[in-house]
């Protein structure tokens, strides 16, 4: 089970996209920087740019996209048709993998262009909860921990029922 928990972790490292991210943050006296980012340096507050055939670097914001832009979430969700997205602020009610307006890491930009904004990155991201989920120990759920006891409970019964049976024949003429 361990090693299994380590190549998920493993293959989800894997997902980390390895081309240079385009990417705008400012310096220290505000002036814009445009810059080509490995994507493990990004930021939150990065402004990044995103093509079709892009891999989402982290977790986004969309601020701005072409109509029709399309993502594909097979890779959080195992649904194999693409889904749309665009700039419109959701309610606060809405669950974020069903918010049109984010984009996350380790899913791909099928068609359209965006401009975001980094808001998680790492472990931070959807992705990397996920994979600490996987990391973390399992815990036992209430019919285990019953289970457990039930089978304590008639190892002492068997455990006496056998000493009172050999006492028994040993007192026996």
């Amino acid at each position: 089970a361990e090693q299994q928990a380590e190549d998920q972790m493993a293959a989800l490292q894997k997902m980390q996209a390895v081309s240079k991210v385009p990417c705008v943050r400012s310096d220290s006296k505000g002036q814009r920087l445009d810059l080509e980012l490995d994507p493990t340096l990004l930021v939150p507050g990065d402004v990044v740019f995103l093509a079709a055939g892009d891999r989402i670097p982290a977790d986004v914001r969309i601020l701005h996209c072409t109509d029709g832009m399309e993502v594909d979430n097979s890779a959080l969700t195992g649904e194999s048709m693409p889904e749309p997205r665009h700039t419109k602020t959701e309610a606060a009610t809405c669950s974020p993998t069903e918010a049109r307006n984010l984009a996350f890491f380790g899913t791909t930009v099928l068609k359209g262009n965006a401009t975001c904004i980094v808001h998680a990155t790492a472990d931070n991201t959807f992705l990397g909860k996920i994979a600490q989920g996987i990391k973390s120990s399992r815990v036992k759920s209430t019919l285990e921990y019953q289970i457990e006891h039930f089978i304590h409970i008639i190892a002492v019964v068997a455990i006496v029922v056998g000493a009172l049976s050999l006492a028994a024949n040993l007192m026996s003429p």
